[in-house]
């Protein structure tokens, strides 16, 4: 039954070999595959939000305030309001470099090093035609509430456009503690991107909203935003993504992809028999991708080699670089039996042959990380029901050992720990392991393979019921 069970949750992550009338999808005489894509919106992926889902819009007044007051020159007929800002978001990164080196305002041999193959963009060097990738918002307050005015169609004359109007607490709300979206205006956002010449029109819907709590404090520390801009920030979230199917050599994917423009994003290919857990992000990273990554179909190496600028074509081609193979060998061998450094300084190995009867949870943690420190009384119930079969290592990731101690030994937490500090190292187990948010959870077996592994309280919870299985 043992066995059976951690069977039964690792092959839900392998990828089977299955009989497929369909042809696959190759280009004759070429090793290039190529997938049609189209937009959907059933949000049964995850997308990583803070680069690639949500885009935050904010005043440049605070750092570049000639460069705001030009822009805000270039706009008209702004309503009357208590107070407002002008916002600007950027929607590919290219077109916006070009403006500024057209204007000035950067040299155009940084505007070279940073886009190389520009000079071959004649759309871009005629400058003929306006590009629509410049999203233009007035975020204002009037009578105690929070207005958000976007130019939708890029004439830069706010008498045209949709008012948005918002409770003036929805900004100092964090997203993650924001349920109310659903009441937010959906808005068909129509814009463009320029690749190699041509230029492509993008429907999407996006939702905008007010947001001063948020992922970016960089903006604050670099002197971008101070607490004036940043009260009229906003945020715009797109609820669409592209998503398409393949088939390669007997098996099936689904791809789905995300972000605001073909330069940058993010790229998920689920094999067919990939249980996906939404929230689970330690295993999606397994599967998720960028442009230029390289990864196996099976037994063949293909290299993401580009998005068309309207997000209805991704182009495949196949190399002699290895690459990642997405498979439950893949998973199972990214886990070495790597050394940690105990409290004191001591090393031990995660894996020990004396511990081959029994199964292993390795969790990290920190004493920094809030949702770690909740879940404490629980680890603490698991370590009692499971202590038989189940030997726990807590890894702290810190910037001081003290740290660390201290809360283990205030809060009895009895079994093996390891330190893991945090400073910038590829010879640790956080790097070799892929652990990335805190708190993780990993449940190994009795051959020290892998049966489970996710983040925050639910893998927790995920784990609980396994180990109950295998006890009865």
């Amino acid at each position: 039954m043992r066995y059976l069970i951690g069977l039964i949750i690792l092959t839900a992550l392998s990828l089977n070999s299955c009989s497929n009338a369909n042809k696959d999808k190759i280009i004759e005489d070429t090793d290039t595959l190529e997938v049609s894509l189209n937009w959907n919106t059933d949000e049964k992926v995850k997308f990583s939000e803070i680069k690639y889902k949500r885009f935050l819009a904010f005043s440049t007044f605070k750092k570049f305030p000639d460069r705001y007051r030009g822009l805000l020159n270039s706009v008209s007929n702004i309503p009357k309001l208590d107070s407002f800002m002008l916002i600007s978001l950027n929607l590919q990164k290219l077109p916006t470099a070009y403006r500024l080196y057209k204007s000035g305002q950067i040299e155009k041999s940084k505007f070279i090093e940073l886009f190389p193959d520009v000079l071959n963009d004649t759309i871009l060097l005629n400058g003929n035609k306006p590009i629509y990738n410049q999203l233009l918002v007035i975020s204002g307050f009037k009578n105690g509430q929070q207005f958000i005015i976007p130019d939708l169609n890029f004439n830069k004359d706010f008498s045209d456009d949709k008012i948005l109007e918002y409770s003036i607490e929805i900004k100092d709300i964090f997203t993650t503690r924001l349920n109310n979206k659903s009441e937010f205006p959906i808005i068909d956002f129509e814009y463009q991107t320029v690749e190699n010449g041509k230029i492509f029109n993008l429907q999407r819907q996006v939702l905008l909203y007010p947001r001063t709590n948020h992922k970016h404090a960089y903006l604050e520390k670099s002197g971008i935003l101070d607490d004036s801009t940043n009260q009229y920030t906003i945020m715009l979230e797109v609820l669409d993504y592209a998503n398409g199917n393949l088939s390669y050599e007997g098996s099936k994917y689904s791809i789905s992809i995300q972000g605001k423009s073909h330069e940058d994003v993010q790229v998920i290919i689920k094999p067919e028999s990939f249980i996906y857990e939404k929230e689970n992000d330690f295993l999606q990273q397994f599967i998720t991708y960028r442009i230029g990554d390289t990864f196996n179909l099976g037994t063949s190496p293909f290299k993401i080699k580009n998005l068309s600028g309207d997000f209805k074509k991704l182009t495949l081609q196949k190399t002699v670089s290895e690459g990642t193979e997405i498979s439950i060998a893949a998973i199972r061998n990214s886990f070495r039996n790597e050394s940690v450094k105990d409290f004191n300084g001591n090393s031990f190995k995660i894996f020990t042959s004396e511990e081959n009867d029994t199964y292993s949870l390795v969790e990290f943690w920190g004493s920094w990380c809030g949702p770690c420190k909740e879940l404490t009384p629980k680890i603490k119930e698991f370590n009692t029901k499971y202590s038989d079969i189940v030997k726990i290592t807590s890894i702290a990731y810190e910037d001081n050992v003290e740290d660390a101690m201290e809360y283990v030994d205030n809060n009895d937490l009895n079994w093996r720990h390891g330190v893991v500090m945090r400073v910038r190292s590829s010879d640790n187990i956080v790097v070799s392991w892929k652990i990335k948010s805190y708190p993780t959870f990993l449940l190994f077996n009795r051959e020290n393979r892998l049966v489970y592994a996710g983040n925050s309280g639910r893998a927790l919870v995920k784990i609980d019921s396994i180990m109950k299985s295998i006890k009865k």
